[in-house]
């Protein structure tokens, strides 16, 4: 069902609440394994920093802080690169799950970003 959304959603949940970086992988649908470059079934059960080691610790901060049961956070426009990601701009929202998780949405700007900048060229 998840596959069917125009965004990549990713799900992680947290193994310890009193570290941050205990984010652990539960999934993702196609849509984020192709925006971000990597299969997702081989990273299942993978703390954040193994699967995405650029991730800055503010970030994985407010994911945490969400999947505490916090309030879902809107991270507006992001940029990531790794070695297996060109650096791409990616509106990013949290969103709190059951069970001490965190649905993280993420859709690609750069073919926005891309027609933006032709459109500011041509006027």
């Amino acid at each position: 069902m998840l596959d069917a959304l125009p965004m990549g959603v990713v799900v992680w949940q947290l193994a310890d609440a009193a570290d941050d970086t205990s984010l652990t992988l539960v999934g993702a649908n196609t849509p984020a394994q192709r925006a971000l470059a990597r299969d997702f079934a081989a990273a299942v059960g993978k703390r954040i920093l193994e699967a995405f080691p650029q991730t800055p610790a503010e970030r994985i901060s407010v994911y945490a802080s969400v999947a505490r049961g916090g309030n879902a956070r809107d991270l507006g426009p992001i940029q990531y690169s790794d070695e297996l990601l060109a650096s791409t701009t990616f509106s990013v929202r949290a969103l709190p799950l059951p069970a001490e998780s965190v649905a993280v949405l993420i859709e690609d700007l750069s073919e926005r970003i891309e027609r933006d900048e032709e459109l500011r060229r041509l006027n």
